[in-house]
């Protein structure tokens, strides 16, 4: 292997592509070559937050760069020779749980918090939804606050947030390379929505979860701007109002800030979760933004 191999960061695993940045562009390199031959103690080669080697071309993984850490589990689906890696490099492990809809699992969060104690990572308890049943969230959080594991008891639904708490979550992210674990409809993604400007993440319905249907579907890096959502999208919006608002009659002004938030939220989650090159991002958000605006 040569040293002027350029090197990249795993950003998502697919079925049979792996995302990977590279110098800030991401590429969709395939999942074959050596890293998949042969025995091997885990069940993929690769995880979410691995550094890896390319090769000369660039098109390709030909090695995976040593972890600082990994969170592992036994493959559901394998021997228990295997073990799959949820994510490699991490520096804290946020398990959130949800008091209810669906209900809390306490051997769920128990094993996460062992795997990460087991890789001697930090880990933290997020209770989600506890606007639901309040002493039932103050019951859990008290038992794992005597287990000595830090819990945040969280709710984003409008009129009840628990803005102390989301604060620290985002405090803890950006300070982190964080892996955000739990059930499917605890709440993940509405959490890191309220937290993290741009991401955007889709959210699932609990009918989903009743029927079967709403499962994690992929693990994917999510770089973090700031922990300041508010003051972002803010300051951001009054950019853009400060330069279109002479040109608009005052009489569509909600039409224009509308259009605005719109281009805003365009922009930051391109950044965060770029989808293509820069050329062609820029090209995409100058198209919406000529439409909007």
């Amino acid at each position: 292997m040569q040293s002027s191999s350029p090197q990249g960061l795993v950003l998502r695993i697919d079925a049979k592509v792996c995302h990977v940045e590279v110098d800030g562009e991401r590429r969709q390199l395939p999942l074959a070559g050596k890293l998949f031959d042969g025995k091997r103690h885990e069940k993929r080669p690769l995880a979410v937050g691995d550094r890896v080697q390319l090769d000369a071309t660039g098109q390709a993984i030909d090695a995976v760069l040593p972890r600082s850490s990994q969170l592992h589990r036994r493959a559901a689906s394998e021997g228990e020779a295997e073990a799959q890696v949820l994510a490699a490099n991490i520096t804290h492990v946020l398990a959130v749980a949800s008091v209810a809809e669906p209900p809390f699992q306490p051997e769920l969060v128990d094993g996460i918090l062992a795997a990460a104690l087991r890789e001697r990572i930090p880990a933290t308890l997020v209770l989600s939804k506890i606007d639901l049943d309040h002493a039932l969230a103050a019951q859990w959080a008290q038992v794992y606050a005597h287990a000595m594991v830090r819990v945040l008891a969280t709710c984003t639904v409008p009129g009840h947030t628990t803005q102390p708490t989301l604060d620290e979550l985002a405090r803890l992210l950006h300070q982190n390379n964080s892996v955000v674990v739990g059930l499917s409809g605890a709440g993940k993604s509405t959490l890191l929505n309220a937290v993290v400007p741009g991401v955007t993440l889709r959210t699932g319905d609990l009918n989903h979860i009743r029927q079967g249907r709403h499962t994690t579907t992929h693990t994917e890096l999510l770089p973090l701007l700031t922990t300041q959502a508010g003051s972002l999208l803010a300051a951001s919006r009054e950019v853009l109002r400060g330069r279109l608002r002479h040109l608009v009659d005052e009489r569509d002004s909600a039409d224009l800030d509308t259009a605005i938030d719109a281009v805003v939220r365009l922009v930051l989650s391109n950044v965060m979760q770029p989808s293509g090159s820069p050329a062609a991002t820029a090209d995409e958000i100058a198209w919406v933004a000529g439409r909007l605006l």
